[in-house]
């Protein structure tokens, strides 16, 4: 999922294997559901194994794993679908490993950030529970989340009054946006006056997790490095060597090459200093 076309590509692909799964499809197939390429599906009991051998042998390259209904629940990415009767709620699933920790208010992110933390559950509460006695109780629940992770309850009714559906957006359109690291008040005050010349600004952590842990290899010194631009400065004057070399510097500066350094070194603060300037400026 490297390149931006990856989700276009894979979207056609599935589009494509949907209508040739669908023309062999048994008539007991009542619901067909696709998001990307997890599915849920109503059919008959019976018919599922049979089914779920067809979605299989339909393509080599994609292979289904199945998940069952259980004591008439089963879950669908996010969603908990629950079947009483002829009759089917939906609600929000959480799977076993949750925590309900959230960004904590009083960690360095920007505000907006932490003001779609709780947007994004409260409207998620609100579209995928069916029924109110249920939104109620997630409601309750969320508010609870939020305390626990330092979210005051006046921030959190003054982020959640507003309609849900509606997409908030006071960007000025056309305007041209920016993302820069985010400094804890530096970075609200840049933004401000960013704004007043026609500029928004989206802020981004300087730290993550991601960062931190996926640095597999240990950091090479300079004089390690390869391919470099490098320079010698005499301690008992200014006059300097700037030099390249396709090697490691440790083994560029060692030996007859050393000595042609401090031999080079030696004649400058012999010559003139025009010729002193030129090298200084190169450098």
């Amino acid at each position: 999922m490297g390149s931006p076309i990856s989700v276009v590509l894979e979207e056609m692909a599935m589009q494509r294997y949907e209508e040739e799964v669908l023309e062999d499809a048994p008539p007991s197939l009542k619901l067909w559901v696709r998001y990307v390429d997890a599915l849920f599906v109503i059919m008959k009991k019976e018919e599922v194994e049979s089914f779920f051998d067809l979605l299989n042998e339909k393509n080599d390259a994609i292979r289904f794993e199945m998940e069952k209904e259980e004591n008439e629940r089963l879950p669908f990415l996010n969603v908990m679908v629950t079947r009483r009767g002829a009759t089917l709620t939906t609600g929000v699933h959480r799977k076993g490993t949750h925590t309900d920790r959230l960004l904590d208010y009083n960690s360095c992110h920007p505000a907006a950030h932490k003001r779609n933390v709780v947007k994004t559950l409260w409207s998620r509460a609100e579209k995928v529970y069916s029924t109110d006695d249920n939104r109620r109780k997630e409601r309750s629940h969320l508010k609870k989340v939020f305390r626990d992770n330092g979210y005051p309850n006046s921030v959190v009714k003054r982020w959640t009054e507003r309609q849900p559906n509606v997409k908030i957006d006071d960007r000025r359109p056309g305007a041209p946006l920016v993302m820069v690291p985010y400094l804890k008040r530096e970075s609200e005050v840049a933004a401000r006056l960013l704004r007043k010349h026609g500029i928004e600004v989206t802020h981004k952590p300087r730290n993550t997790l991601h960062g931190v842990l996926t640095k597999v290899k240990d950091t090479r010194s300079q004089a390690d490095r390869i391919g470099v631009v490098y320079a010698v400065r005499c301690k008992d004057c200014e006059a300097h060597y700037v030099g390249e070399t396709g090697k490691r510097l440790t083994t560029r500066l060692q030996g007859t090459a050393r000595l042609q350094v401090m031999r080079w070194i030696g004649r400058m603060r012999k010559s003139n200093t025009e010729e002193t300037e030129k090298v200084l400026c190169y450098s």
